[in-house]
């Protein structure tokens, strides 16, 4: 810088300071942003396991329920056919051939 007036020197070290200031601020930003992101992704991914295991869980309960709907039907059926049956068994009922 020897051959630079004071004025242009003072000039260029105000510039590199400024510029130095700015490229700190950058990179703090930019860890700011990534930790921010690696949250956001850490958020993301706990709200999708449970989303899994709600969905898990409302898929058994629906398989519980559709199982025991089964259950009360054949119970129901076979409860029918038993009281439509009793007078057979009984000999209340006589068929002639």
């Amino acid at each position: 810088m020897e051959g630079l007036s004071e004025f242009a020197r003072q000039r260029l070290e105000k510039d590199l300071k400024e510029l130095e200031r700015m490229i700190k601020d950058h990179f703090e930003t930019r860890k700011k942003d990534e930790a921010d992101l690696a949250s956001l992704q850490d958020r993301i991914e706990k709200r999708q396991v449970y989303r899994e295991e709600q969905n898990k869980i409302r898929s058994e309960r629906e398989k519980a329920r559709q199982e025991a709907a089964i259950v009360s039907s054949v119970l129901n059926t076979f409860y029918e056919l038993q009281e439509l049956s009793e007078p057979f068994l009984l000999g209340q009922v006589f068929f002639e051939l």
